[in-house]
């Protein structure tokens, strides 16, 4: 272990994963940071998918009725996904990629 000073200015004890945890009993606080978080490659792949087709993620989201609050949990917290939740996402977002393809090609004809 390796102590350290966090971003918040706490001298902390490094664990080898990137985890540091201080426990200050005078205050009965307790910090604890996790920078190692993994982000499932799923979720990553239908960014792509939106970002390659020019679909709005939001627009995904609201179609699939899902909150962004979920969407961003599952990016930026690496909270894995619910296989349900995220069946409708990839749904609604291969169906706008659809409807996008198809009216581009009706615009080009």
């Amino acid at each position: 272990m390796i102590a350290r000073f966090c971003h918040c200015g706490i001298m902390h004890r490094t664990v080898l994963n990137g985890s540091c945890i201080s426990a200050l009993t005078n205050r009965a606080f307790l910090h604890i940071i996790d920078a190692m978080k993994q982000v499932a490659p799923e979720v990553i792949a239908v960014e792509a998918d939106a970002a390659e087709h020019s679909v709005v993620m939001a627009h995904v989201l609201a179609a699939a009725d899902v909150a962004p609050s979920t969407w961003f949990r599952w990016r930026h917290k690496g909270i894995e996904p619910r296989m349900a939740t995220f069946r409708k996402v990839r749904h609604e977002l291969d169906r706008l990629i659809a409807a996008n393809d198809t009216s581009a090609q009706s615009e080009a004809a």
